[in-house]
């Protein structure tokens, strides 16, 4: 995490997604894959108090031959304790 101003942080993320997807065909016949992919992701986090944080986050899991990739936006709160 790196700080901007004292209720600002950027962070980075950067790994493996373990993927299991499972889609059907016209058919009605299941299609089960499974891959392990990179994943890497930027944020901010903004701390609205002293115990109550905001996240925004941007991550994406890259595909392979066996699964599309995927983009994922993320909004979260955190509350610490």
């Amino acid at each position: 995490m790196y700080p901007l101003a004292q209720e600002v942080n950027i962070f980075a993320r950067a790994g493996a997604a373990y993927i299991h997807s499972r889609t059907k065909n016209d058919s009605g016949l299941s299609k089960t894959r499974r891959a392990i992919s990179p994943a890497y992701g930027l944020g901010v986090d903004f701390n609205i108090t002293k115990k109550f944080v905001i996240d925004v986050s941007y991550n994406q899991v890259h595909g392979n031959s066996k699964i599309e990739p995927a983009d994922l936006f993320g909004l979260g709160f955190y509350y610490h304790f």
